[in-house]
């Protein structure tokens, strides 16, 4: 673009002004056409619509996957609350198997007492009878 340089004033050639016109007319021709800013404006418009239709379509994209995860974190939430009933089923179960386990070995602990005793009474029982075998003869006769 030319640029006015500051002009003395001296008588100047009719060829020297129209040099000087063109110039001008070339610099200011430049300074306002339009045409290639509104081709890089139309293509910047372009552009951004384009990124827009992107960024729309991601968009859309990323909020389904959001809605699926929820869903899926909805169901997964269900089936942990499902787990943690079936879990503490079991745990009631097995409580109630230590229970009954429990209480066969305090039953299993007072049979062998009993066992023991009943060994002991059969014990004394077969002296008494011994000693009765040794004393009935003696008795008779």
């Amino acid at each position: 673009m030319a640029t006015a340089e500051k002009i003395e004033h001296k008588p100047t050639a009719p060829e020297d002004i129209e040099y000087i016109l063109n110039e001008l007319k070339e610099g200011i021709a430049t300074t306002f056409d339009t045409a290639d800013a509104k081709a890089e404006f139309s293509q910047l418009i372009e552009s951004l619509e384009e990124k827009k239709t992107t960024l729309t379509k991601t968009f859309n994209e990323l909020e389904g996957t959001k809605n699926t995860l929820h869903e899926e974190l909805r169901i997964r939430n269900h089936e942990a609350i499902k787990l943690t009933d079936v879990l503490k089923g079991l745990e009631e179960e097995r409580n109630k198997i230590n229970e009954a386990v429990e209480e066969g070995k305090q039953k299993l602990a007072g049979i062998r007492d009993e066992e023991e005793k009943i060994k002991m009474l059969l014990g004394n029982l077969k002296v008494t009878i011994e000693e009765m075998k040794k004393t009935i003869p003696q008795v008779i006769y």
